[in-house]
């Protein structure tokens, strides 16, 4: 059995209800499925969640570490890459504003190392939109991201390690039940991929 750490944040100015917090409440009452245990989290918006995120890997320590967040309207992006860098100009919800380089001792960038190809085509299968994008904003999610695989390239360069934005709750397409049966697709078809 794999251990699987999924993460989501809680809402924020300009997001009122972020989906992945409650998409994560959803996943902590799935029971373990034969293939791996499920460790889900809601995780604050805030840069100290990249403590947080450290301290859950460190004690869980996963195989598989996916972190969702919510970006605008659209399909949903399988994030290849977390930047060494935050840019935001808004403070996160406790007020603290972070600028400039995350990990002074870190590369530019880390490359996710999630099966994207493989989540993608699952993800279509089942109806939804999809897309690769390299700009995983200059705002927590890079922050959380990068760390998290700052974190995993050091420790454990084993795991599987990425970021996914799911759209937010504007319509029927995008219902938290939706949005709950798209993490569990990422979900699988990273596990599957990580047991070949």
């Amino acid at each position: 059995m794999l251990d699987v750490l999924v993460t989501g944040f809680g809402p924020f100015p300009g997001v009122e209800t972020n989906p992945t917090g409650t998409v994560m409440e959803s996943l902590q009452q799935r029971p373990a499925n034969g293939l791996w245990n499920l460790h889900a989290h809601a995780l604050p918006t805030e840069y100290s969640a990249s403590m947080r995120i450290t301290a859950l890997l460190r004690r869980i320590e996963p195989d598989v570490c996916i972190c969702f967040g919510v970006a605008g309207p659209g399909p949903i992006r399988l994030e290849r890459l977390a930047r060494n860098e935050t840019t935001a100009e808004c403070p996160d919800n406790a007020g603290h504003l972070r600028l400039g380089t995350i990990e002074p001792q870190g590369p530019p960038s880390y490359p996710s190392t999630l099966p994207l190809e493989a989540i993608g085509e699952a993800l279509r299968r089942a109806g939804y939109a999809v897309e690769l994008s390299d700009d995983a904003g200059g705002y927590v999610c890079n922050h959380t991201f990068y760390v998290a695989r700052h974190v995993v390239e050091t420790v454990a360069p084993s795991v599987s390690c990425g970021f996914v934005h799911f759209p937010p709750i504007t319509d029927a397409s995008t219902s938290i039940d939706r949005l709950v049966t798209a993490a569990e697709i990422v979900i699988e078809a990273a596990v599957r991929q990580h047991l070949r």
